[in-house]
């Protein structure tokens, strides 16, 4: 069988296509722009087929370009194929939408930072960032296929969204401390809720965590939809800014070698341009944009 190459979008972290040693397209991918983009659909070999996801993001079926369905799939909770119909070549399966990637010549799934082997419901390798909620650094999901997955083998993600926090907390209490070292040393005070150090605090904060602790609190952050008071309408919002400059100026998402502009400038152009909300007022507080740094 012909030896088979991916070419992957560095940024997002996505699959873009699959060639041959001779360096021809066997395949190409569409994906959602953004980490972790939804895959739409395949064209390999001049034939175009879409994918139909179930709620987890596994493919229940396959339709070609005129809305025929080519194939249908069933699973286990662990990802184990039980049904098959058809023949086309998916490699996308289970949790394919999200970029779970099952070569033809194994049964194990390529989840970008490490291998999955659905039949034996565990990891092929060890996680390589440390988990505190679980001793076996083979276990899947904490065992919790049903509500969890994880885009990057390293970082477990509840369906909505919901990051272990664990994880993030631990990266994100170092990363903070060299924000507040940062802002200070800039004459920012982090403590001025309304004309822009607190707004300048949360975006930087969730730009570098964004970046630093692969990703992990980017979901975090933005699961958060509480809303309940002016301040966490504010600081929801902020961090929104920080997620922009955490991967809008960035040449890599993962290994992070080199940013063409650190996330304190970054941030620093956001409040510039007016796109940092403060607290204003006396209470009960309005949500207003920052006023322009001095």
């Amino acid at each position: 069988m012909p030896a088979i190459n991916y070419d992957w979008d560095d940024v997002e972290d996505n699959i873009v296509e699959e060639y041959d040693d001779a360096g021809i397209t066997v395949a190409e991918y569409t994906t959602l722009p953004g980490l972790y983009g939804n895959i739409i659909s395949q064209n390999r070999a001049g034939v175009e087929s879409q994918f139909h996801y179930d709620a987890l993001g596994s493919t229940l079926a396959v339709t070609d370009d005129n809305q025929n369905v080519t194939d249908t799939f069933a699973y286990t909770a662990f990802g184990d194929v039980t049904e098959r119909t058809g023949t086309t070549e998916v490699p996308v399966q289970y949790i394919g939408q999200k970029g779970y990637y099952r070569g033809a010549s194994a049964g194990d799934c390529l989840v970008r930072q490490r291998n999955y082997d659905p039949p034996k419901s565990r990891w092929l390798s060890v996680d390589p960032i440390p988990d505190y909620l679980h001793s076996n650094a083979y276990a899947y999901c904490h065992a919790n296929p049903i509500n969890k997955y994880d885009l990057s083998g390293t970082i477990i993600l509840w369906c909505a969204h919901q990051v272990d926090r664990l994880k993030c907390a631990v990266c994100a209490r170092l990363v903070g401390f060299e924000v507040l070292n940062e802002l200070w040393l800039r004459g920012i005070d982090v403590n001025d809720w309304a004309n822009g150090g607190r707004a300048m605090l949360h975006c930087v904060a969730v730009c570098r965590s964004s970046r630093q602790c692969r990703g992990s609190c980017l979901y975090w952050w933005q699961a958060r939809e509480t809303g309940t008071t002016v301040a966490d309408e504010m600081g929801r919002h902020n961090n929104r800014a920080g997620d922009t400059c955490a991967f809008a100026s960035s040449e890599t998402t993962w290994l992070y070698l080199s940013w063409p502009q650190s996330c304190l400038d970054c941030c620093l152009d956001q409040w510039k341009a007016g796109a940092l909300m403060c607290q204003r007022g006396a209470p009960p507080y309005t949500l207003e944009h920052c006023p322009p740094p001095s």
